[in-house]
């Protein structure tokens, strides 16, 4: 796989800057949801339903939502690694998928 041409290469530049991104931003949020938004919610949640029923859907959907948002990074590094090889490579052969 040779990558001589000048768009394969700003291509996986720009791919590795946006995952690095991805990260960073990804690791402010986690701090934000599971260290200040979910305490925050169970709290409240504590203190105005009283239903046990009620109470544990409630936490359990904030489990769930936490859940996905701590798959998403994988998904996106899957998506973003998958164009950028596909992106180089179509650069690389001239604009023709090989």
């Amino acid at each position: 796989m040779k990558m001589d041409k000048k768009g394969s290469a700003y291509t996986l530049v720009y791919g590795l800057a946006f995952l690095a991104a991805l990260g960073i931003l990804y690791t402010i949020f986690l701090y934000v949801f599971e260290g200040q938004l979910v305490p925050t919610i169970e709290v409240t949640v504590n203190r105005t339903i009283t239903d046990a029923t009620l109470r544990a859907e409630v936490m359990s959907g904030v489990n769930q939502y936490v859940t996905y948002f701590k798959i998403m990074p994988y998904v996106l590094f899957f998506v973003v690694v998958i164009y950028m090889l596909a992106s180089a490579l179509y650069k690389s052969t001239g604009g023709q998928y090989q």
